[in-house]
Formats: structure tokens, sequence, C-alpha cells
């Protein structure tokens, strides 16, 4: 366009010869998807080393483990408190 100012629009032909071969745009796929599925297994072992720092996942496990019993609050265990002749 900056060649010819009566150009108004583009068509597909002023592309070709920046087209890349096949090989290059072969190269050029294979490459991304190398490079996001490097990018997707960095992340997953940043968040679980993140988890390991912050014990985010020892959390969870004393979370679960709390919530398995079956005691009301506020309701005392007998062998607690000491009774009787103990004091």
């Amino acid at each position: 366009m900056r060649r010819n100012e009566e150009t108004k629009t583009l068509v597909l032909n002023d592309f070709k010869k920046y087209e890349p071969t096949i090989d290059q745009a072969y190269i050029m796929a294979e490459e991304i998807t190398r490079g996001e599925t490097q990018l997707n297994q960095k992340t997953e072992e940043k968040e679980q080393m993140l988890n390991s720092w912050l014990k985010l996942d020892e959390a969870e496990e004393k979370e679960d483990s709390k919530r398995t019993t079956n005691n009301r609050p506020g309701e005392r265990k007998p062998k607690r408190d000491k009774t009787g002749t103990d004091l």
C-alpha cells in the first residue's frame, strides 16, 4: 500500500512472498506445542512446590481428619476431667 497509494485493499497474493515453507511451518508448530507443554508442566510443578512450602497439602489432610469426629461442640469427655479421689 505504501508503494502504490491507489491500492485500497490487500489480497492473499500480497502475502505469498512472506509465507513460510511447509518445513518452516511444521517446525514452528512443533516448537509451539513443545513450549506450551513445558509451560503447563512448569506451572503444575510450581503449584506443587508452593503447596509444599506453604504446607497446604498437610492442612488439607488435617482438615479431613477433623471432619471425621462425631463430637458435638461443648460436649465434655468423661476421661478428661479428674473426679473423685484423683483431685
